[in-house]
Formats: C-alpha cells, structure tokens, sequence
C-alpha cells in the first residue's frame, strides 16, 4: 500500500510540472487595456446620473426624509430663533418669581431685648430677696412691713410699666428666679430670634417663589417662608418648648410663659427695595 502512494505521488508532480511548463505567460494589448477604462468611465457615468442628486453629498448613516434620527444632529451652522412678546414676558415673569424673598435682621433689637429680659428677672430676684428680708423683721409692726413691701412692689412696677402687675407677682413670689431666667434666655436665644421674628407674616410679598433668605449680620439663611415667625406663631413657639422642658424638669409652665411673653420683639423687616431691584 505504501509502495502503490508513493507511485501516485509521482505521477501527480509529473503531471503537475507539465502543466506549469506548457503554462502561456499573458500579454498586455492594447484592446484591452482601452476595454478596462471604458468600463470605468461608463461605471462612473451610471452611478453620477442614477444616483440622487439631493444625497449625493449626504452620508449614507444621515436621516432621511420621514426617518427618525438615533443620534443629534449638529446643523453645520447658527440657527437663531427670535422670541414672541408673549414668550418674552412669561421668561421675564419667571425670573421674577425666582428671587427669594430678603429680609433683614435687626440684631440690635435682640441684644436689647435679651438684656432687658435679663436686668428684668435680676431685678424681680433683688426685690424679691428685699421683700424676704423685710417680712422676716418681726419686731415691726405689721403694717409697716406690708408698706414697705408694697413699696418694693412698686418700685420694679415703674421701672417695668409694660409688664402686667400679676405677672411681676409671681415673679417676686418664684423661689426659683435663676433657673426660670437660663431656661426662658435659652429658649429666647436659640429658638426664637435664632431667625427672628416678623411683626406679621402677612407683611411678606406674594411671589410664586416660597424660598426666604434672612440676614444676620454677616450670614444669611435660607429657609422656607413657612418656617418664619411672626408674634402669634413666637408666643405658639414659646409655649411649646416650654411644655418640652416640663418633660425634663418640672415647673409651671403658665408662669415661666408670662416672664417670657413681653420680651418677644419684632426684628425682621422686608427688603423691598433690594428685592424690587433684583427683579428689574
């Protein structure tokens, strides 16, 4: 079997190489080379008059008439498209509305009326001291301490006129001035005038943009014109975190709410002039 492959191999390169040396090199003619360029022109010529002219410069992945586009489209120049009076006026208007709300804090008006509140509940302490010490002087007459206690009584009456004259008598009667004065002070301080407060909320613009920026000295807030307090909503204040000290230290509420109630000021004021030139 080997031996007949072998044979069959021969054969096949024999035959092979008779093949090649008969092989006919091929020659270049004129006719022919006229024939090739002639194909190419008339090639050239169907596809210029056959193929669209309005695609002729189009790439072939660029939308068609009635195709949707999978990509944007970048036009090769500016388009400028000119507003309407309508449109122009409703841009206008909404930028308008974007303006916050300004609003300016007094702190002068704090410092002043924290101070008076303290001073206040010093003084009710030192009258109220001042009254213990003359009730206790036994050899008296009582007439003549109750006169001198009235006399005391009086003499914080004129130097705090607004403040209602039961309010003064519990104060002169609490045992507890000093720690009546850090949680009212605390409360004032931190929550109250933390923003401060307006005379009336209803002192504030209606513009569609709720956002509010209050300043305080060098720093501004932002918050929501809802979060503001006027007098009514500072008093609600007021009271309510009282009623959340009472859960951690005990003591009368109504009492602590009046020491508080009259040094509640107004000290936010609307920047008008600021937030209509802002919307010019």
């Amino acid at each position: 079997m080997y031996k007949i492959l072998i044979r069959l191999k021969r054969l096949v390169k024999r035959f092979l190489k008779v093949k090649a040396e008969t092989r006919q090199l091929p020659t270049a003619r004129t006719s022919s080379k006229i024939n090739k360029y002639l194909m190419l022109f008339l090639v050239s010529a169907a596809i210029a008059f056959l193929y669209p002219v309005d695609d002729f410069l189009r790439p072939f992945d660029f939308p068609r008439k009635g195709e949707i586009s999978q990509k944007d489209i970048i036009a090769p120049f500016q388009i400028t498209m000119l507003k309407t009076d309508q449109e122009l006026h409703e841009e206008k208007e909404s930028a308008a509305n974007s303006i916050p709300i300004i609003i300016d804090c007094d702190t002068s008006v704090v410092d002043s009326t924290l101070g008076n509140f303290n001073r206040f509940m010093d003084r009710g302490m030192q009258i109220a001291l001042s009254i213990d010490s003359v009730t206790q002087l036994q050899q008296l007459p009582r007439e003549k301490r109750d006169s001198l206690v009235d006399s005391l009584k009086n003499v914080i009456l004129q130097e705090y006129p607004a403040t209602r004259p039961a309010t003064i008598e519990k104060l002169l009667r609490n045992k507890s001035i000093n720690y009546a004065k850090s949680v009212i002070e605390d409360i004032l301080k931190n929550q109250i005038y933390y923003t401060g407060v307006l005379p009336d909320r209803s002192a504030l613009p209606e513009i569609k943009n709720r956002s509010v920026i209050v300043r305080i000295g060098n720093r501004e807030i932002f918050m929501v014109r809802d979060k503001l307090l006027d007098l009514s909503l500072a008093y609600v204040n007021l009271l309510a975190a009282l009623n959340n000290r009472y859960l951690i230290d005990s003591f009368n509420v109504d009492e602590y709410y009046e020491y508080g109630r009259d040094f509640i000021v107004p000290n936010l004021k609307v920047n008008i002039d600021e937030i209509n030139t802002r919307r010019l």
